[in-house]
C-alpha cells in the first residue's frame, strides 16, 4: 500500500518551521497598501533583487538604521535592485508622518503590527528584520546584513554581478 514511512514528530515539525525561509526558497509573497494608497505586491518586483526591510518608528534600532538605509538606497539607486520596507507599527498615521517628513527613500508599505499573519510567515521574532530576495522571488541569504554594515552594500553588488543570484 502506499503509506508513508513514519517520520518522527518532532523531525517533520523541526523541517516544517525551517524550511520556509531557507535558502533558496520562494519569499512569501503579499500585497500591502503603499504610503501613496496603491496596492504593492513583493512579486512586482520580479526581475530585480529585492532589499525587504520590516521596521517601526517605535523601534529604537530601526530609526538608527533609518540614515544607512537612505544611503544605501542612494548608492544602487541605478542597480537593478529595489528596497521595500514595510512599517509594522500598530499606529499608521505615525508611520505615515514618519515617513514623510523624513522623506525616507524606497517602497513603503504598511501592515499593522507585529501578530500580522505575514510576520508570523517571515518567521519574524523582532524588528528590524531583513532580507535580500533574488529575481526570481528566492531568499538569497539566510542571514542579510543591515544596512550599517559596509558589506551590505557590497553583498548587493556581489548577487547583481552574479547575474542570476538564486542557487539553482
Amino acid at each position: 500500500s502506499g503509506a508513508k514511512p513514519e517520520v518522527p514528530a518532532y523531525l517533520t515539525n523541526y523541517l516544517k518551521e525551517n524550511s520556509n525561509n531557507a535558502l533558496g526558497s520562494l519569499a512569501p509573497d503579499f500585497k500591502l497598501k503603499s504610503i501613496d494608497g496603491s496596492e504593492v505586491a513583493l512579486s512586482d518586483f520580479k526581475g530585480k533583487i529585492v532589499y525587504l526591510n520590516f521596521w517601526q518608528v517605535g523601534c529604537g534600532l530601526c530609526m538608527i538604521e533609518l540614515p544607512h538605509m537612505q544611503a544605501l538606497i542612494k548608492q544602487m539607486q541605478d542597480k537593478n535592485v529595489v528596497f521595500v520596507n514595510v512599517g509594522l507599527d500598530e499606529n499608521e498615521e505615525l508611520w505615515r508622518k514618519t515617513v514623510k517628513t523624513k522623506q525616507l527613500l524606497g517602497q513603503h508599505l504598511y501592515l499593522k503590527g507585529l501578530d500580522a499573519e505575514l510576520v508570523k510567515r517571515y518567521d519574524l521574532k523582532d524588528v528590524p528584520a531583513y532580507f535580500l530576495i533574488d529575481e526570481e522571488g528566492r531568499f538569497l541569504t539566510v542571514k542579510t546584513r543591515r544596512p550599517n554594515d559596509r558589506e551590505a552594500a557590497n553583498d548587493i553588488l556581489r548577487y547583481l554581478n552574479q547575474g542570476h543570484a538564486s542557487t539553482k
